[in-house]
C-alpha cells in the first residue's frame, strides 16, 4: 500500500493508521494521539516522531559509534560491540520543546504541536557515562556534542541562541556527565 499522510508506515515503522497526527510528512513528524494514552508509559506505536531531516538508513555492518576529541582513548565501536556492553534500563519523559506550539498566540514558525509531541517510556542502552569512562573523558572537557546520522539543510532558523558557558558552568556539565 502507498504511504500517504494520514497511513503507512512512517520512518520509525509506526503505522500512521494508528492515530498519530502527521505534523509534517518529510521529514516524517508525526504527535501521538495524546487523548488515546491512558498508561503511564506512552505504547511504542504511539510515541511521537520528531525529525529535523529525512531519517537515515544505517547498516548495523559498518555503523560505527565514534568518541573522540577531548580523551585519552579515542572510540570507534561497531553496532555487534555495543549491544554486548552492559546496559541499564530508565524511564524517562521525552518531550519536543515545540509541544503545545499550537496554542501560542502569536503564532510561532515550526510544526505545530498540540499536546502529544511528548511521551514516557522504557529507555534501554548503554550508559553515556560508561562509554566516557571507557573513553577516558579528559578532567577539563567542557562540553559533550551528539552527532546524529541525519543530515540536511535546516529549513526553520534556530528559535533561540545559545549562551556561551562559563567556567563554573563546565564543571556543572563534567559532574553532571560523571554522575550519568
Amino acid at each position: 500500500m502507498p504511504e500517504n499522510p494520514l497511513h503507512g508506515v512512517n520512518g520509525s515503522g509506526q503505522d500512521a493508521g494508528l492515530g498519530l497526527v502527521v505534523r509534517q510528512q518529510e521529514p516524517k513528524n508525526l504527535e501521538g494521539p495524546f487523548r488515546r494514552t491512558d498508561s503511564f508509559l506512552t505504547p511504542t506505536e504511539l510515541f511521537y516522531i520528531r525529525n529535523h531531516f529525512p531519517t537515515p538508513r544505517l547498516d548495523p555492518a559498518s555503523y560505527r559509534l565514534e568518541i573522540e576529541g577531548a580523551v585519552q582513548n579515542p572510540l570507534a565501536l561497531g553496532y555487534d560491540e555495543l549491544r554486548r556492553l552492559p546496559t541499564e534500563t530508565r524511564v524517562a519523559t521525552l518531550e519536543c520543546a515545540g509541544n503545545s506550539r499550537v496554542f501560542l498566540v502569536p503564532q510561532v514558525d515550526g510544526a505545530q504541536w498540540g499536546l502529544g509531541a511528548v511521551g514516557n517510556a522504557e529507555w534501554t542502552g548503554v550508559p553515556l557515562a560508561d562509554l566516557l569512562e571507557r573513553a577516558g573523558l579528559v578532567e577539563d572537557a567542557c562540553e559533550i556534542i551528539l552527532e546524529g546520522a541525519d543530515r540536511g539543510t535546516p529549513t526553520e532558523p534556530p528559535s533561540h541562541r545559545v549562551p556561551s558557558r562559563t567556567h563554573a558552568a563546565c564543571n556543572e556539565i563534567r559532574r553532571c556527565a560523571a554522575r550519568s
